[in-house]
């Protein structure tokens, strides 16, 4: 698939090269969207408190972590002072905690994963105007999206940098 994807790279720079010379103009231009969607600022509005909520659940996650081994390390000890079935029991009581704070701590994980990919589709849906209107001033008919390392590219093609000074002028402010 990656051969795909960079056989597909290199004919839009082909193009592009045959077009900026009889144009006088790229066809092709390129924006990086993790670039764009990491330094606009309005993004980052977008996202609101789900950074402090990532963050705080890594920090819940770390302190469960703490308790859950602390909690191991007693039961270690009491190995040998309890009787069998008596130690048993406060394992299997234990591993059942384990399980239903992995589970929970699981869903939490996946709703803030389900929240960054909406937001991120509302980010990106919202900028396509300005990048199609970026590609028409530009004089391009192909806008290429980096998502893994391009080779080698004339940097004037790339367009990561105004789409995010576009994006955050045109919605300076908002955060919805």
């Amino acid at each position: 698939m990656n051969w795909l994807r960079a056989a597909i790279l290199g004919l839009a720079a082909l193009w592009g090269a045959a077009g900026s010379a009889q144009e006088g103009s790229s066809s092709v231009i390129l924006v990086d969207p993790d670039f764009v969607y990491a330094n606009s600022s309005y993004a980052r509005a977008l996202r609101g408190t789900l950074e402090q909520d990532q963050l705080a659940l890594g920090a819940e996650n770390r302190r469960l972590f703490d308790a859950l081994r602390a909690e191991e390390l007693r039961l270690t000890e009491l190995r040998d002072t309890l009787p069998p079935e008596d130690f048993a029991e406060l394992v299997e009581t234990f591993e059942a905690q384990v399980t239903e704070i992995r589970r929970v701590q699981d869903e939490k994980t996946r709703d803030l994963d389900v929240r960054e990919a909406t937001l991120r589709q509302v980010f990106f849906r919202r900028a396509a105007p300005i990048l199609t209107e970026i590609r028409i001033e530009r004089g391009a008919s192909l806008l290429v999206t980096q998502t893994e390392s391009v080779v080698d590219f004339d940097p004037d093609i790339d367009i990561s940098r105004i789409a995010v000074d576009r994006i955050d002028a045109a919605y300076s402010g908002q955060s919805e």
